[in-house]
């Protein structure tokens, strides 16, 4: 497999227009350096992993993740998201968590931590399929959107009363629904994670060292999205 070595001129006015869109960015709000943040660097990601791999799992893992935003539109009531910028977080963890994963399986792979690059490439992808899923399957089945009460009530519940809601939420006519459901999870984590398997170009330390620490920085930033108020609703029970 051949891979360019030459930065295409398309490429460098991309480049270009992001770093002038970061640098208003920097002048106008915190909200658009986060989201310039990580569309410059998904570009610098798949230059330095050029392959279709790379594009289809950051494609397909940042739209499953920022998915939930269209719960917006079709449950209005919840209230939560009308917090500023919390859609944008979203979507911005997404596109950054989608593009930092297959670069740090394979620059494990390639590294004496090769042991640790599938089940590294597998958690990212349980991070990018299992919360979209959660919410979706909770509001099919429910009708109503998944948030911190939700999982409240569900600490609060006992087993027995679990099972009846279970029973009484998933009648016999949606279980396959659920089968469908769970098998897509299970084949979007399966390949998903065989990236770390797949051929690649020999990457360079210094730009996947800083491009990860880039990266993490804006998983940072924009952890406050609408799967981290669960989160941290959650967190807040379990120390109350």
């Amino acid at each position: 497999m051949r891979f360019p070595h030459v930065l295409p001129r398309p490429l460098w006015l991309a480049y270009g227009l992001l770093a002038l869109s970061l640098l208003a960015a920097l002048l106008h709000s915190p909200y658009d350096i986060t989201l310039t943040g990580s569309l410059w660097f998904s570009l610098f990601a798949w230059r330095l992993l050029p392959t279709r791999a790379f594009l289809s799992r950051w494609l397909v893992g940042a739209l499953a993740f920022s998915s939930v935003i269209l719960l917006r539109a079709l449950h209005l009531v919840w209230m939560q998201l009308t917090i500023p910028g919390l859609s944008l977080f979203t979507a911005v963890f997404g596109m950054t968590l989608a593009a930092a994963a297959p670069l740090g399986a394979v620059a494990l792979r390639q590294s004496r931590l090769s042991l640790l690059a599938r089940p590294f490439a597998l958690l990212a992808a349980l991070l990018l399929f299992l919360p979209p899923l959660i919410f979706w399957g909770y509001y099919a089945f429910a009708h109503a959107c998944f948030s911190t009460d939700t999982m409240q009530a569900i600490l609060q519940t006992n087993p027995a009363e679990a099972l009846q809601y279970v029973r009484d939420a998933v009648p016999p006519a949606r279980v396959p629904l659920l089968l469908f459901l769970l098998a897509a999870f299970a084949l979007l984590l399966v390949w998903y994670s065989r990236i770390a398997a797949l051929p690649a170009p020999t990457l360079k330390r210094g730009g996947v060292s800083l491009s990860l620490l880039c990266g993490a920085l804006l998983l940072a930033l924009s952890s406050y999205n609408i799967y981290g108020i669960v989160a941290i609703g959650t967190a807040r029970i379990f120390s109350a």
